[in-house]
């Protein structure tokens, strides 16, 4: 049979040899990675996959055996014709090789990937997810992706070494946080340097009497450029070292390119999400918009709109006092409500203590009516009249208000002076309304205006009434 021009042409060196099928290994999440020996060697890695109505979308990184990386990561629409040959033309640039049938190959794969990455379920053989328990109470969720937001200096990257610390040793530093054992820890750091956060951990141990052992679960990792770009380095520590909480500090240090997109937003939390078995905290701050009272983080909605956990942290300069507003709380069962620390900080070490928030007005205010009037009814019992002079501002109306909607759930008014206290029950619930034992550095008793277990179930009713008086409720 005589042979095609094609065959002949191949011969002669005047096109590439046939170009084979490739490994493709899937073991890590929303990951293909892409390995051919033939006919010369080559590696690419396809990460954050998802589709949209535009095309299916992800991040390429090209490897060559001769001249390693040599182009990515790099966003691509591997529908678009227009972006395939720009795709190709960079390559070219860089590389002679049969670019085109490579792309080809990798937009096959992924399009069968996403084909076959789910699965049909009926509701009687759905088996619903269990909820994941908190790793660190009340501002860590296990398995799941946190954030924490707040203005430059309040001080979020040192809250959350102690948060790593506490972790590490199995043991809280900070008054309010409970952890039950103690776990491998990663810091990914894209602002700072180990000076800092290594630093900052060693004041802590030292100030808490913490006893050495933590050192090897406390793991420092710095990166530049993108947290997409070094999801794959990141995974193999989570994996190698079993990391159940990774810190990523910032979000916007990580992201690579504009905050405000929301693509640049899903790629970041495709990465965290990747993680296998850890919880994700991102650090980010708070929007130019949202200084003030009202806060948001800093660049696209979905920074608020895809994690579980959002906390809101501000700083209150005269009192050296930060107060812990839960922004998002998307979970079951006990929920968190503000709180409030102090950090002193000696030259030889850092000590968190709890702090009374209702005692600072300008973070009393951001707690909104019911847990205000929970700080002052306290321990005590008090008239509307007498409960106003304490919250002024705070109308009689408000306060009346939220009082009648909380009556036989969080509040109860006595016989005779109708005076107003606390219930010692949650409803019907059976939950109590003051916290579980907490643990750290001189901490035996629980300070109960620092952390309470309250509700975050507030009414339509409630919010129109504190937006009408000037009171934004942080739920």
């Amino acid at each position: 049979m005589p042979k095609s021009l094609e065959e002949i042409a191949r011969e002669e060196g005047l096109l590439p040899p046939p170009l084979g099928e490739p490994n493709i290994d899937s073991t890590l999440p929303n990951t293909l990675r892409f390995k051919w020996d033939q006919p010369t060697p080559l590696r690419i890695r396809a990460e954050q996959i998802w589709k949209d109505r535009q095309g299916i979308h992800c991040w390429l990184t090209f490897h060559t055996h001769d001249n390693g990386t040599i182009y990515g990561p790099t966003r691509v629409n591997l529908q678009s014709a227009s972006a395939i040959t720009s795709l190709r033309r960079e390559l070219r640039d860089r590389e002679t090789q049969d670019w085109a049938s490579y792309i080809q190959k990798i937009t096959e794969a992924t399009y069968l990937h996403l084909q076959n990455s789910g699965e049909t379920l009926t509701a009687a053989t759905y088996v619903p997810k269990p909820e994941p328990p908190w790793l660190v109470w009340p501002l860590v969720k296990a398995e799941v992706v946190n954030t924490c937001f707040a203005d430059g200096g309040a001080g979020k990257s040192t809250l959350f070494t102690a948060v790593c610390l506490s972790g590490a040793a199995g043991i809280s530093v900070v008054p309010g946080l409970r952890v039950t054992k103690a776990f491998p820890t990663l810091y990914v750091d894209f602002e700072a340097s180990p000076d800092d956060v290594i630093g900052a951990a060693v004041m802590l141990a030292s100030a808490a009497g913490i006893p050495d052992g933590w050192q090897e679960k406390f793991m420092y990792r710095r990166y530049g450029g993108s947290l997409s770009e070094h999801s794959e380095s990141i995974q193999r520590i989570v994996s190698e070292y079993s990391v159940e909480l990774a810190i990523i500090d910032s979000l916007v240090g990580s992201a690579g390119s504009d905050p405000n997109d929301a693509e640049t937003a899903r790629a970041f939390f495709s990465s965290a999400n990747s993680l296998p078995g850890c919880a994700v905290v991102g650090l980010t701050h708070i929007s130019k918009e949202s200084k003030g009272k009202s806060q948001s983080p800093l660049g696209s909605v979905m920074y608020r709109n895809l994690p579980r956990i959002v906390w809101n942290m501000k700083r209150d300069d005269d009192s050296n006092t930060v107060g812990l507003y839960p922004n998002k709380i998307n979970t079951l069962g006990e929920k968190p409500v503000a709180f409030a620390l102090t950090l002193d900080v000696t030259k030889t070490g850092m000590r968190y203590q709890a702090a009374d928030i209702g005692a600072v007005a300008t973070l009393a205010a951001d707690t909104g009516p019911t847990a205000q009037i929970v700080t002052v009814l306290t321990g005590t019992t008090m008239t509307v009249p007498e409960i106003a002079a304490e919250l002024a501002p705070m109308k009689d109306t408000v306060i009346r208000s939220t009082l009648n909607r909380g009556r036989g759930k969080r509040f109860i008014q006595h016989a005779g002076a109708g005076a107003w206290g606390l219930m010692e029950k949650a409803g019907d619930t059976g939950e109590t309304l003051s916290h579980p034992p907490l643990r750290g550095a001189d901490v035996s008793t629980p300070d109960r205006n620092a952390l309470r277990n309250v509700s975050l179930d507030v009414s339509v009713e409630e919010k129109e009434v504190t937006k009408q008086q000037g009171y934004d409720d942080p739920i």
